[in-house]
């Protein structure tokens, strides 16, 4: 595993390609507008803990006293860190998984026959490559009985008509029964 990959994980992104770039930053706006004023308050932090701890504090041994002066000038420096707010922008390439997104519009609007002259339907029959007869046969087909398709949903019944006319309005201004148990026996 690749430190990318793992650093993907980390962070939740799925199959990470690449790292563009860190981009470390202050959020609080007196940090953020002056980041030296950070920098200088720092060293005025450890300044200040080395006063401290040579002139104030009263260690026999010298090596005991500078081990806790830079404890605590480490200390203060992380407090005064966390109080700048540090944010770090990490820009992550990955690969997305390709999807398929399909709709079956059931609604009662699908049910709805488009009403066109006859010279629209040509256009549209050119338009679409289907055939002048194929358009008149389509347009002056015989609407579906309602026995022939047993209905369970709107989505059903428009889904069936597709596929078993071709033509998404076949049956359009048929009256929908109730479902009835046992239609299919179970099967689709």
């Amino acid at each position: 595993m690749s430190v990318t990959e793992l650093l993907g994980r980390m962070l939740g992104v799925e199959n990470a390609v690449e790292i563009g770039r860190i981009e470390p930053s202050l959020a609080a706006s007196w940090a953020h507008d002056a980041p030296a004023w950070v920098l200088l308050a720092a060293i005025g932090l450890i300044a200040l803990v080395a006063l401290f701890y040579t002139r104030f504090q009263i260690v026999r041994r010298a090596r005991t006293r500078v081990i806790l002066a830079v404890f605590r000038a480490a200390c203060w420096c992380l407090l005064l860190l966390i109080l700048a707010e540090p944010v770090v922008t990490v820009h992550i390439t990955s690969r997305l998984r390709p999807s398929l997104w399909v709709l079956f519009d059931g609604t009662d609007s699908m049910g709805i026959a488009d009403d066109l002259p006859p010279s629209d339907r040509a256009k549209l029959a050119t338009a679409v490559g289907w055939s002048a007869e194929g358009a008149a046969a389509a347009a002056s087909a015989a609407p579906v009985r309602a026995a022939a398709i047993p209905a369970t949903s709107a989505t059903t019944c428009f889904v069936r008509r597709f596929f078993a006319t071709g033509t998404p309005n076949a049956g359009a201004g048929q009256q929908r029964r109730a479902p009835r148990t046992g239609d299919y026996g179970g099967r689709t």
